[in-house]
C-alpha cells in the first residue's frame, strides 16, 4: 500500500470507523471457541490469571480480552459491541443477563451446559483481593465450546501431589507442550519415581496414569498446545476441524486417534517424538493396570488420549500460491 493511499484510523469518515468496529465482531452464527488462559490454586481448581503479574502479563492473552477489548477501546465500539450482542440474543434466543458463577463451578463437568450460556465469571474468594480489585473487567465465557489453558507454573507442584485425578472433574482444559519434556525423557529409561521430571512433566505423566486406570469411555481427552508444529489436512472435503482463538491467534484442533481426524501434524515436529517417548516408557506398563489388570482388556494406546491445538496459520502450504 502506497503512502497516497493509506489512512490513519482516525482520519477515516465516521461511518468507515463504523464499519471496521462492526467487522471486528465475529458474526453469531461463525464465532468458533475461545482460548483463555487460567491457573491452579492450591486444591488444583481452576482459577483466573492475576493479568498484573510480570509472569502473567506477558503470557499470551486470553479471547475473552479480545471482546472486552472491543466494549471499552471506545464509543464507536462500544455501539458497535451493543449491537453484537443484541445479534448474538437474536441467535441463541437468550434474554436474561448471562449467569455469574466461579470459573471451577462453570468448568464443572458435571456443571454447567450449553443452556445457561455464555456464563460471566467472577472471581473466587480464594484467589484473594488483590485479584478481585485488578480483574474488575468482566470475563465471559462459553464453557461448553471454549478451552481453558492452565499455565503449569500456577499449582502444578500442588496438583501433582495426588490431586491430578481432581482436574479431570474440569472440563476443557488444556496444556502447553514445553520442548524440553523431550530432552528429560531421552535421558531416563523408566519413568519411575516420577517426581524426578519436571513439574509440568511430571502433572502430564500423572494425566496419562490416571487415564490408564480409569479406562472410561468419557475419559476427557488430554489437549497440548503447541504453537511451533506443522500440521497438514490429508482431504479438505472432510467437515471443517474445530477452531478456536485467544486474542491474537486462531487455532486448531487435531487428534491423535488414529482415523478421527483429516488432518495430522507434520512428522518432524517435536511434539510426535514425546508420544514416542511416551510410548517407549509407559505403554507397556500401562496394559495391565486399572480394569483390565489382568490383561483381558483391548489395548491401551497412550496417543488416543491427546489432541493436539496448533495455530492455523502453521498448516503447511498454507499461503503458497
Amino acid at each position: 500500500m502506497t503512502p497516497s493511499s493509506f489512512h490513519k484510523f482516525p482520519e477515516l469518515p465516521p461511518e468507515i470507523q463504523l464499519q471496521i468496529w462492526e467487522y471486528s465482531f465475529r458474526p453469531p452464527e461463525a464465532v468458533p471457541g475461545g482460548l483463555h488462559y487460567i491457573g491452579l490454586d492450591w486444591v488444583a481448581a481452576p482459577v483466573r490469571l492475576d493479568r498484573t503479574a510480570k509472569d502473567e502479563f506477558q503470557r499470551a492473552r486470553s479471547g475473552y480480552e479480545l471482546e472486552k477489548g472491543l466494549w471499552t477501546a471506545c464509543w464507536d465500539s462500544h455501539a458497535a459491541a451493543i449491537k453484537h450482542e443484541q445479534q448474538r440474543k437474536a441467535k441463541f434466543k437468550y434474554c436474561c443477563p448471562p449467569s455469574t458463577t466461579p470459573l471451577d463451578l462453570a468448568l464443572w463437568r458435571f456443571g454447567s451446559s450449553a443452556m445457561y450460556e455464555p456464563v460471566l465469571i467472577e472471581p473466587s474468594p480464594r484467589e484473594g483481593r488483590q485479584i478481585i480489585e485488578s480483574q474488575k473487567q468482566k470475563m465471559m465465557v462459553y464453557p461448553s465450546r471454549d478451552i481453558f489453558c492452565v499455565a503449569l507454573n500456577r499449582g502444578v507442584r500442588t496438583a501433582c501431589v495426588g490431586l491430578s485425578d481432581v482436574v479431570r472433574e474440569f472440563r476443557r482444559l488444556a496444556f502447553e507442550f514445553q520442548p524440553f519434556w523431550n530432552t528429560q525423557l531421552s535421558q531416563h529409561d523408566n519413568y519411575y519415581p516420577i517426581k524426578k521430571f519436571k513439574p509440568s512433566l511430571a502433572f502430564i505423566l500423572h494425566l496419562v496414569f490416571d487415564a490408564a486406570h480409569i479406562r472410561r469411555s468419557e475419559t476427557p481427552r488430554i489437549r497440548l498446545i503447541d504453537r511451533n508444529a506443522r500440521w497438514i489436512n490429508d482431504d479438505t472435503t472432510q467437515p471443517g476441524l474445530d477452531i478456536f482463538y485467544d486474542c491474537d491467534y486462531e487455532y486448531v484442533e487435531i487428534s491423535m486417534k488414529p482415523g478421527s481426524s483429516s488432518a495430522r501434524i507434520v512428522c518432524h515436529s517435536p511434539i510426535l517424538k514425546f508420544f514416542d517417548h511416551l510410548d517407549r516408557l509407559l505403554e507397556d506398563k500401562l496394559q495391565n493396570v486399572g480394569p483390565y489388570s489382568r490383561g483381558n482388556g483391548p489395548k491401551f494406546v497412550i496417543r488416543d488420549l491427546f489432541s493436539i491445538i496448533v495455530l492455523r496459520h502453521n498448516q503447511a502450504g498454507a499461503g503458497k500460491g
